[in-house]
């Protein structure tokens, strides 16, 4: 998923950890969890192991969420996702120098 602008301001590439909130695609309630980052060329991606994940679920059901950068914790950012589908951009954003696992 990609996020929209304004994040580059906050975000430090020594730490790609960073918190978000989706909204749960049944109940929806807001739910908040840790995840990594990557900025690759100036967009924003967040990945994750492969399998079924609750959080990609909700934001295909949502695409809307909110960013919580670590190293800022007063800054809560929206933003709103787009699920990345082809295999080129998949293979940029995981061979991409900030993608250290």
């Amino acid at each position: 998923s990609r996020w929209s602008r304004g994040l580059g301001d906050v975000y430090k590439r020594q730490d790609p950890t960073v918190d978000i909130t989706t909204t749960g695609r049944t109940t929806g309630l807001p739910h908040r969890i840790e995840i990594w980052m990557l900025d690759v060329e100036g967009r924003f991606f967040i990945t994750g192991k492969p399998g079924r994940r609750d959080w990609l679920a909700s934001l295909r059901a949502n695409p809307n969420l909110l960013v919580h950068p670590k190293r800022h914790r007063h800054v809560d950012l929206e933003a709103r996702a787009a699920e990345v589908g082809d295999i080129a951009t998949r293979r940029v954003c995981l061979e991409h120098a900030s993608a250290t696992w």
